[in-house]
């Protein structure tokens, strides 16, 4: 009987650890199973944050931080964001 799971479904079953290289909350969820860890790739971390889905998160940390080093609210807002990758 043939396999209906996918290729990346079947190394993770094998016991290889796969990530997913994106930093897109929506592309986790849409995984067949919970990647192990987010791409560090800062383009691609500043692309879901200007991504239109997550203004109000990016919104309410600036204004919540409206007096911090900008680093400072960058970090923040990649955490608020894994923290949305690891719920999946």
């Amino acid at each position: 009987m043939p396999s209906t799971l996918c290729l990346l479904e079947q190394l993770e079953n094998a016991g290889c650890r796969v990530d997913v290289d994106s930093f897109d909350p929506a592309v986790a969820k849409a995984l067949p199973f919970t990647p192990h860890d987010a791409t560090s790739n800062q383009a691609l971390i500043g692309l879901c944050i200007m991504n239109p889905d997550h203004h109000d998160m990016v919104s309410e940390v600036a204004k919540s931080m409206s007096d911090a080093d900008p680093l400072d609210v960058l970090t923040v807002l990649v955490s608020s964001l894994l923290g949305v990758l690891a719920s999946f």
